[in-house]
């Protein structure tokens, strides 16, 4: 079974022209990195809060 998966023991060649297209990013990439830029930004601050004292 793994053999086949891995294409071994075929006789043929696959031929053909591959198109790519753009993938859209998820909502949910873009929600999860603003709220690591917003939690980055609020150890920032409370760094520079800690050091103003």
């Amino acid at each position: 079974m793994i053999g086949a998966l891995l294409g071994e023991g075929t006789t043929g060649m696959i031929a053909g022209t591959v198109s790519l297209t753009a993938v859209p990013i998820p909502a949910a990439a873009w929600l999860f990195g603003a709220a690591l830029l917003g939690i980055a930004g609020l150890r920032g601050a409370v760094a520079w809060t800690n050091r103003l004292k």
